[in-house]
């Protein structure tokens, strides 16, 4: 009778956690990896966007490039990829703040403020936004991304 490693039950759900969305698998970055993504991102942002796939590959460039100035390098590398991602022409999603460390809802209200302004975020994306605007819709949800880092 065949006996079965352990390490197949540990690696299996590991395997399958990369097919889920952005914020809840490909949470932090990866310091290693971080020059190369990085490298990357700059590559796929172009100077005169005309998509929003395009033009949020270049916001999130810029983004990645100022956290990396801040050395912030996991959170560099962890939008850098987001801007690759959007670079092959995958609209990626807002961040979803539940999976970041927001402060206490007292006495800002600062989880609520975020979860509104995200719920805002993605009316005005799906409402044909991405498609109208796209260099501004871009541009909000990168400067959404940004608030909730």
């Amino acid at each position: 009778m065949a006996t079965r490693s352990p390490r197949g039950w540990i690696c299996r759900p590991t395997a399958l956690a990369g097919c889920s969305d952005w914020s809840g698998t490909n949470f932090r970055g990866n310091p290693q990896s971080e020059p190369v993504n990085i490298g990357t991102v700059a590559g796929a942002a172009t100077s005169n966007p005309s998509s929003f796939t395009a033009a949020l590959a270049s916001e999130y460039a810029t983004f990645a490039a100022s956290l990396d100035h801040n050395g912030q390098v996991a959170d560099a590398d962890y939008f850098a990829r987001k801007g690759v991602t959007a670079g092959k022409g995958v609209a990626v999603p807002p961040e979803n703040n539940a999976n970041w460390a927001i402060p206490l809802e007292q006495p800002y209200g600062l989880r609520t403020k975020l979860a509104q302004a995200r719920t805002r975020l993605l009316a005005a994306l799906d409402g044909g936004g991405r498609d109208r605007v796209p260099m501004l819709a871009a541009r909000a949800q990168s400067r959404y991304d940004c608030w909730v880092e």
